[in-house]
């Protein structure tokens, strides 16, 4: 059996990926300029990529966050992977709880600018202590994970129901695997 599609260029495929991910992908050049944006920014921010590549510098994508960002994107252009969680308001006016990763891209042992990786690690924990995401938790065997996944809904049966398509992006999931593995 064929699928349709079959010799469609892997370059595509990863195109239509990293424009389909809930994931904020960008690219900053070393003078943090926007050379790239998926289409994730106008969810979180109603900005589109049109708007963002080639034209915007990340002063202007941080706004007043750019100063309490500024040593990170220091330590990014000199080669130092970065790693931080933040609060961020939504165009919507949500708020999400994030983390953001900046990894250097180097060529040649020259720094030409960096990756940064955005993403939601879940809602706000009422006591807001931190927390590692459940995303990250790598090794996890399917069985642990629907383990969490059961002590989750258990814990929220008095908060309310996350929805299928809550858990399913707070453990990093697809929903019909949720649904399957249940």
């Amino acid at each position: 059996m064929s699928i349709q599609g079959d010799n469609e260029p892997l370059h595509n495929r990863a195109f239509r990926a990293l424009q389909n991910t809930l994931i904020l992908i960008s690219y900053w050049d070393y003078n943090l300029m926007c050379r790239y944006a998926n289409a994730a920014h106008f969810e979180w921010f109603g900005i589109g990529p049109q708007d963002m590549i080639n034209k915007m510098h990340i002063r202007d994508f941080l706004g007043t966050h750019f100063e309490k960002r500024e040593e990170y994107l220091i330590s990014a252009l000199q080669g130092s992977e970065q790693a931080f969680e933040m609060l961020i308001t939504l165009a919507s006016g949500e708020i999400k709880k994030s983390r953001t990763i900046y990894i250097p891209e180097i060529v040649s042992g020259q720094v030409m600018g960096f990756y940064a990786n955005i993403f939601d690690i879940g809602p706000l924990d009422h006591n807001h202590t931190k927390q590692i995401p459940k995303t990250l938790r790598l090794g996890n065997t399917n069985d642990e994970l629907m383990n969490e996944i059961e002590q989750t809904l258990h814990n929220s049966l008095l908060n309310g129901f996350p929805g299928v398509l809550g858990l399913s992006k707070q453990y990093g999931i697809s929903a019909f695997k949720l649904k399957t593995q249940f």
